[in-house]
């Protein structure tokens, strides 16, 4: 019997030590694993996860903002975000 491991901590790790190395036929990195979910996906699926993830760190930004200046408007918070998000970009 082969197994397949992908090593992602240290739990993973102890597991790994007690497979022999003969079963083993392959150990997945995460680089490996991500490379091959990347070339299975379309472009437009490509740039809705882009999305997903931009608009992940638009939200946090602004909970950052908004931590650090409870006293400002909504669109205060917002303009701020814009401001770091533009500056990011150059």
């Amino acid at each position: 019997m082969n197994v397949r491991l992908l090593l992602v901590g240290r739990a993973n790790e102890e597991l790994a030590r007690a497979v022999p190395r003969s079963q083993i036929r392959h150990v997945a990195t995460i680089e490996e694993i991500e490379t091959a979910i990347l070339r299975r996906m379309t472009p437009a699926q490509k740039l809705a996860v882009m999305h997903t993830l931009w608009r992940q760190a638009w939200n946090l930004k602004v909970a950052g903002v908004r931590m650090q200046h409870p006293e400002w408007t909504i669109a205060q918070v917002a303009a701020r975000v814009r401001e770091i998000f533009r500056g990011a970009a150059s």
